[in-house]
């Protein structure tokens, strides 16, 4: 592996601070939806388990660089994997499917013309929808790969 003039790998003290800025990041959303970091709950666009949920999404995918770097059991990436997929899933269907007022936007561009604007709750919802029924399908594939490798060990 190369090293820096000081003799420290460099992907590994990458994979650290990759590592670091999404546990901090995640931590601090956590702690937002948690209401131990003060908020007004009025600023939030959704209810404070989706939040939490975007939080354990971003802390859980900040521990897979450590799992690399400190060769973690096999099982180790599949599972934050899982974790991490199934709290994304969560949020996309979310907002596809729960109830309440959702503010969407979109762009058209086509070669030099652009064009942008709100759109209707129906079109954001239809789309996020078929996001969500992808990222369930996604998240079921990952689970059921995970339970039938367990069985080959």
């Amino acid at each position: 592996m190369a090293t820096t003039g000081s003799g420290r790998d460099p992907s590994r003290a990458g994979a650290l601070l990759v590592s670091a800025a999404f546990l901090a990041v995640g931590a601090a959303v956590l702690a937002l939806a948690a209401g131990w970091i003060p908020g007004d709950p009025r600023a939030f666009a959704a209810p404070r388990w989706v939040v939490g949920c975007m939080g354990v999404m971003f802390f859980v995918a900040g521990l897979l660089p450590l799992g690399a770097l400190f060769k973690l059991p096999s099982w180790f990436d599949p599972l934050v994997g899982l974790v991490v997929a199934s709290t994304f899933a969560t949020v996309i269907n979310w907002v596809a499917f729960f109830p309440g007022e959702r503010h969407f936007s979109g762009r058209l561009s086509v070669l030099w013309l652009r064009q942008s604007a709100a759109t209707g709750a129906t079109s954001g919802r239809i789309m996020f929808g078929l996001g969500a029924v992808r990222a369930d399908l996604l998240v079921l594939n990952a689970l059921w790969r995970i339970v039938r490798g367990r069985g080959k060990h």
